[in-house]
């Protein structure tokens, strides 16, 4: 995806006569994607002449360049999301009873629960549900680091290898 700078130039630069080929060379960006832009604007350029014969290309060329007016930002979770929360956690549960039990191989996985909700009629992808599982677990995988280490106890074959060492 090229940002919309970009876009206002190629289609500038076609208005202007210039060629695919030539645009793409210049600008540093693929032919194909030079094309996919070009005939954009020539369908929505049609389309307008078709509806208002007296129109600005210029004022089409602003329309297909401005920005998408989708506020992604401020989206949250869909309301199946945070319905399956409350299967997802009693999965983990049972799993965490499992684990306790000893039976290790018979924990319900990510994409088993995925399988579970989507039975239980949740719209909900598995990215989600991994998403949603890593919140919930929440693992920090821990390493020992020992501090200080005493030296091999006297007689201990360390402890002639040591010597000779030294």
């Amino acid at each position: 995806m090229i940002d919309l700078i970009k876009k206002q130039q190629i289609i500038l630069r076609h208005v202007n006569n210039d060629s695919n080929r030539q645009i793409a060379k210049d600008l540093g960006i693929d032919k194909n994607t030079v094309n996919k832009y070009v005939n954009e604007y020539e369908e929505k350029l049609k389309a307008v002449i078709e509806q208002e014969p007296g129109t600005d290309p210029n004022t089409l060329i602003a329309t297909i360049v401005e920005k998408t007016a989708c506020n992604c930002k401020n989206r949250g979770p869909k309301a199946s999301a945070t319905e399956a929360q409350e299967v997802i956690c009693k999965c983990l549960a049972e799993n965490e009873e499992k684990r306790l039990t000893g039976r290790c191989k018979q924990q319900m996985r990510k994409t088993d629960i995925h399988g579970y909700l989507v039975k239980q009629g949740f719209d909900i992808s598995y990215s989600t549900v991994k998403r949603l599982v890593r919140e919930m677990e929440d693992i920090h995988k821990e390493a020992y680091i020992r501090q200080a280490h005493s030296p091999a106890p006297v007689g201990h074959p360390d402890q002639k290898y040591l010597r000779n060492l030294l």
